[in-house]
């Protein structure tokens, strides 16, 4: 990694260590002191914790503009928050990334909510095999 990447990575990673995202190019969300992970950050509605297939998503009463609880929950950020930690040497980094990942653990219950429905396509989009025709 070059030595512009190093520093401008812990600039990216540090507004995560005061829960302050950017989501597609709107700056300083304010997630507050524990993420909610079912909330449009962006109009404020928070989706409901049930059954994900009875979930309406399209429904922006029922789940705000769900694409942003979807890049919230994506984790991106992860990645910026642990390199920073490596590179600057800082705790805070690395306690950060477990406090977010043990606090989306206990908000996404398996088949609960919105995200998991994301999360089962993904592993399937990424697992398929293309099928191919062989040929006798």
């Amino acid at each position: 990694m070059d030595f512009q990447s190093q520093h401008r990575v812990p600039s990216i990673a540090a507004p995560w260590l005061n829960h302050r995202a950017t989501l597609f190019n709107q700056p300083d969300f304010r997630l507050g002191a524990v993420i909610d992970w079912r909330k449009d950050y962006r109009t404020g509605v928070t989706a409901p914790l049930k059954f994900s297939p009875f979930i309406n998503h399209r429904d922006s009463r029922v789940a705000g503009d769900v694409k942003y609880i979807w890049e919230l929950n994506r984790l991106q950020h992860l990645a910026p928050l642990l390199l920073a930690g490596v590179w600057t040497e800082r705790e805070a980094y690395r306690k950060e990334v477990e406090r977010q990942i043990e606090s989306w653990r206990q908000a996404n219950p398996f088949m609960l909510g919105v995200t998991p429905g994301l999360l089962a396509w993904r592993l399937f989009a990424r697992t398929r095999t293309p099928t191919r025709s062989v040929s006798g």
